[in-house]
């Protein structure tokens, strides 16, 4: 191919957050007319090789679930119709797991809302008493964000391996500092992977008036397992969605990515995770506790709040979009936006109750995002309004989603450009605009400006070879 020689250039990065598990590769484009990427990265030191293919406009994406202080060899391959061209190959390094040095977040899900929650927790031989421990810390790290009380959330825990067992009841623990003792002494059982029993005895007996259920509360599951089910666990999951139970699935190690969506409600980038192993659980604690209380605040209950409606989303780049709504009827006070990606990052903001537009800004590039619109009154919340919107692919140079590296010339290279390179406004720019001199060789530069006043940084620009050169005046 033409194409086998071309130089591509592969610039390794931190992401955002889940610095000890993940990691931005970025690239600049391959030249020709191309069907995707192949990315492939594996331990140096030997482990499992990871495939990836990546759309053929992309020029960054996330290596997910890398294991910590890991040194990683990483390969992006073009691949055309009838070839493949040259591969570039990097080296990345993944952080130290840090110590976690207490069971209590600091974000604390403000809202007066009723919610029951019951904890189903894979207690079967797979998971050995180390992870137990682990699964123990992640647990008292999500029920420690919420106001426990009787008035409030309650949390229940049935634990299940052969057959399933009832730790504590909803209505068992009226205070956080009772409840967080119990998680703390939570006993190891051992067994089996019978998922779909224990997913019925939940429905069968801790959803129940008799040991807690309140009639005006909001109804939520949270099953973590290590494994794929020997039982049957579709129907039983169906019925529990029926019965007004919202249900998050998270896997850990050897879980079954196709049964932990069909357990979890919709949508499953918001009800289901999947991690590499269980020291990489602490990594989706604040999205999940994120999620789990917009879920909470989102409660049905006598009196509520109505929704916005028609969230679209618009004037997207590479950094940032546009969400706009249709306001509900009645007085709203504020508006709270909170906006997260798959890998785990979050953000929100909060503004008066006229507006019914905002920019989210600092986004990562070509990145799925999770977009969620409460209206708000008082200390009441509506059900959230949802969307989904990606972000463009970075430009040429891209390093991170905070910026860009700058690549300088080749040595002995010249850059030739006027005394004032013009601004060419919007999208009618040609090159036949400009007088040429012919048959000189050189290279031109030109940069976009944000339509929000926000230059891109001059490397974010796009570098092209000419076989002209031009004076920079308008003919």
């Amino acid at each position: 191919s033409v194409y086998k020689e071309q130089v591509m250039s592969v610039y390794l990065s931190d992401t955002f957050k889940n610095r000890k598990s993940s990691k931005q590769v970025t690239w600049t484009p391959a030249l020709g007319k191309l069907l995707n990427y192949r990315l492939k990265y594996v331990p140096h030191n030997g482990g499992k090789e990871v495939v990836q293919k990546i759309p053929a406009k992309a020029t960054c994406t996330i290596m997910k679930n890398l294991k910590p202080a890991t040194t990683y060899n990483i390969t992006v391959l073009p691949i055309y119709k009838r070839s493949e061209g040259k591969a570039k190959q990097g080296v990345g390094t993944t952080r130290i797991v840090g110590v976690v040095s207490s069971l209590v977040l600091d974000t604390q899900c403000k809202t007066t809302a009723k919610a029951d929650i019951m904890l189903l927790v894979d207690g079967s031989w797979s998971i050995g008493r180390k992870n137990f421990k682990t699964i123990r810390n992640f647990i008292a790290r999500l029920v420690s964000v919420f106001d426990i009380g009787p008035d409030r959330v309650q949390i229940g825990l049935a634990q299940y391996s052969g057959d399933p067992k009832t730790e504590w009841h909803l209505n068992t623990h009226h205070t956080k500092e009772s409840l967080l003792n119990a998680v703390a002494n939570l006993p190891y059982k051992g067994g089996n992977t019978m998922t779909g029993m224990a997913l019925n005895h939940i429905l069968q007996y801790n959803f129940k008036p008799n040991v807690g259920l309140r009639p005006d509360s909001h109804k939520i599951s949270i099953l973590i397992t290590d494994g794929k089910s020997q039982d049957e666990v579709i129907v039983i999951s169906q019925n529990l969605r029926d019965s007004g139970i919202e249900l998050y699935a998270i896997g850990v190690k050897n879980a079954d990515e196709y049964e932990l969506r069909s357990i979890a409600s919709d949508p499953d980038d918001i009800h289901m995770y999947n991690v590499y192993d269980f020291q990489f659980l602490v990594d989706i604690t604040d999205e999940l506790s994120v999620n789990l209380c917009n879920s909470v605040k989102g409660s049905g209950r006598e009196g509520a709040i109505s929704a916005p409606t028609n969230l679209v989303t618009s004037e997207v780049t590479q950094s940032s979009f546009r969400a706009t709504w249709t306001p509900p009827n009645g007085t709203v006070e504020k508006y709270d936006v909170t906006y997260m990606m798959t890998a785990g990052e979050h953000g929100g903001t909060v503004f008066n109750g006229s507006v019914s537009t905002v920019v989210l800004e600092n986004l990562n590039p070509l990145t799925e995002y999770v977009i969620s619109v409460y209206a708000v009154v008082g200390k009441q919340s509506s059900e959230p309004l949802r969307g989904t919107e990606t972000t463009r692919e970075c430009f040429l140079f891209c390093f991170s989603a905070a910026g860009c590296m700058d690549i300088p010339p080749p040595a002995g290279e010249v850059v030739v450009g006027g005394d004032r390179p013009p601004n060419l406004g919007g999208p009618e720019v040609s090159p036949e605009r400009w007088r040429l001199i012919p048959n000189l060789t050189y290279r031109h530069r030109h940069t976009g400006t944000h339509r929000h006043k926000h230059p891109f940084p001059p490397s974010c620009s796009h570098m092209h070879s000419l076989h002209t050169q031009p004076t920079w005046r308008q003919t």
